[in-house]
């Protein structure tokens, strides 16, 4: 007779033991439309799935014949990342959690786990990958705590725990020129809705994502990189939450093209200062980059070279028969037109001949004179002749022409006449005096 006693006192223990944890435990819900609302994110609760409805079946690559599940609910009001872990307080069950975005068919995460100790079973991961869900204001998410349906113990406590990493991913990346190598010193500025919130310095090798950059909140972001002489970039908007990983955004950087501030013109003219070289090339490099400027001399020698932009120029003038010059370090910092000159010496004739000597006979002398008039007449030609200028293709009797006028004709035969009755000196071509 105790002994029966006693056993009804035990059962009857068990029995209010059981119904004090039935109302002091939230619980969740038995389905979507009775789940059990989550407050916020920082959230845990315990319970059991004995006695409840299987409602729900997501497939989490194990397939399963009918478990009892509850229900949680949660709707955010700003984007959140969260981790999910689910395990029994007791190892009487072997149990699985899937997460649905507004409907039972929309599932974004799930997990299955054993719990056989005290221990997670596992942090959830969404169908995309990464190490947690994201969350985002609009939408309705359900927590469905399932057993596995085949295993014999499908029902059981369970312990579910919601959070937000407290650690967010870095933001870094590399900046280059394009086309080109690192680029050290580039502004790096982290934008939220405009305003700056953090910001870094390329090192020398291009990287930035350094120091207190890394420490930034889950948010969306815009990174804004910036340099004197490059067009500035910024990136589309991007999450930098707990749930991707490391942010990493490169950039590749273009020259900022100055707009045309100022003009060099000038002149290119022979060593005398005076006579003007035609079809001379007048090329401008600039020293930091950017376009090469050329302009032709017309008859009078002139140069122009248009719309040019801001820096200093090397000039370089060259012509057909002469020697290239150039003048370094022609500044362009104005609007204004800047002025500069050429004068170029002939290189040096490779004609070997004394003028006036038509007969190459080692003398200028009435000989001479006679053989001009011969050679228009029909005669014989002058043995002597030779390229110039040099470079030209035109081969001439340069020793007759006696007046300078760089051409051998019945005039030279006149001004020899002329000089061999006391009148000027005879003039050599200018542009291949006798050489060498």
């Amino acid at each position: 007779m105790i002994h029966e006693k006693l056993i009804l006192i035990g059962a009857l223990i068990i029995f209010l033991s059981v119904t004090a944890l039935s109302q002091t435990a939230l619980q969740g819900g038995d389905n979507m439309d009775n789940a059990f609302v989550i407050p916020s994110i920082g959230f845990s609760d315990s319970g059991t799935t004995v006695g409840f409805t299987d409602d729900y079946d997501a497939n989490c690559g194990v397939e399963d014949t009918g478990a009892p599940d509850v229900v949680y609910k949660y709707t955010p009001t700003y984007v959140a990342g969260i981790w999910v872990g689910l395990c029994s307080r007791m190892p009487d069950f072997y149990n699985r959690l899937y997460i649905f975005e507004d409907t039972r068919d929309n599932v974004i995460a799930c997990a299955v786990g054993g719990c056989n100790s005290y221990a997670w079973a596992s942090w959830i991961e969404s169908s995309e990958g990464g190490g947690c869900v994201v969350l985002v204001p609009g939408h309705t998410y359900y927590f469905v705590i399932d057993g596995l349906g085949g295993f014999g113990n499908d029902a059981g406590n369970y312990w579910l725990n919601i959070e937000t990493p407290s650690i967010p991913p870095p933001i870094s990346g590399m900046v280059t020129e394009a086309g080109a190598g690192p680029i050290t010193g580039a502004l790096i500025r982290l934008l939220r809705d405009g305003a700056e919130v953090r910001r870094d310095i390329t090192t020398e090798y291009g990287w930035y994502g350094h120091g207190d950059f890394l420490q930034i909140e889950p948010d969306t972001y815009t990174v804004e990189v910036s340099k004197l002489g490059y067009i500035t970039q910024i990136s589309d908007p991007i999450f930098a939450g707990v749930c991707q990983g490391e942010v990493v955004l490169d950039f590749a950087l273009e020259r900022e093209v100055p707009p045309p501030i100022g003009v060099i013109a000038g002149f290119v003219r022979k060593v005398d200062g005076v006579t003007p070289i035609e079809g001379a090339i007048v090329v401008a490099n600039p020293h930091e980059g950017g376009f090469i400027t050329t302009d032709t001399t017309g008859p009078d020698g002139l140069f122009i070279l248009p719309d040019m932009q801001w820096g200093p120029y090397d000039l370089t003038a060259s012509a057909t028969g002469f020697v290239p010059d150039t003048i370094p370090n022609v500044g362009i910092f104005s609007s204004d037109t800047t002025w500069i000159s050429f004068t170029l010496q002939r290189i040096p004739s490779p004609c070997n001949y004394m003028i006036g000597d038509i007969n190459n006979d080692g003398h200028f002398t009435g000989l001479d004179v006679t053989y001009m008039v011969r050679f228009f007449k029909g005669g014989p030609h002058p043995p002597y002749s030779c390229e110039c200028p040099l470079g030209s293709g035109n081969n001439w009797y340069v020793s007759g022409d006696v007046n300078g006028s760089c051409s051998f004709s019945g005039l030279d035969v006149t001004y020899s006449v002329r000089y061999s009755k006391g009148g000027p000196r005879p003039i050599p071509c200018s542009d291949c005096p006798p050489g060498w």
